[in-house]
């Protein structure tokens, strides 16, 4: 959805068009920002705002932090939510 300001309604949007149900997660990659952790906390308040608070984040920095139980994680999620930033960054630790 970009960067930027991330209105409740665009965050309602989000959420509708994943049709999410009670027992679904996001995952929340914080990889483009420069602020990993902020980045996670304000995508949880956004989420939060519009009802759902089952957002993990999941910040991956090398080979070693992808585990076969974070790669599950991510495979299972509903909704898998990649932060604003330097997108760059994030496809170097993608790739």
């Amino acid at each position: 959805i970009g960067g930027g300001d991330r209105t409740k309604g665009l965050m309602d949007e989000m959420l509708k068009s994943a049709n999410m149900k009670p027992m679904d997660y996001i995952i929340v990659l914080p990889m483009s920002s420069e602020e990993p952790d902020t980045a996670v906390l304000y995508a949880k308040a956004d989420f939060g705002a519009s009802g759902y608070s089952n957002v993990i984040g999941m910040n991956i920095i090398t080979d070693n932090d992808l585990t076969s139980e974070r790669l599950d994680s991510i495979t299972n999620a509903k909704l898998i939510y990649i932060t604003g930033g330097d997108q760059t960054r994030f496809m170097e630790i993608a790739g």
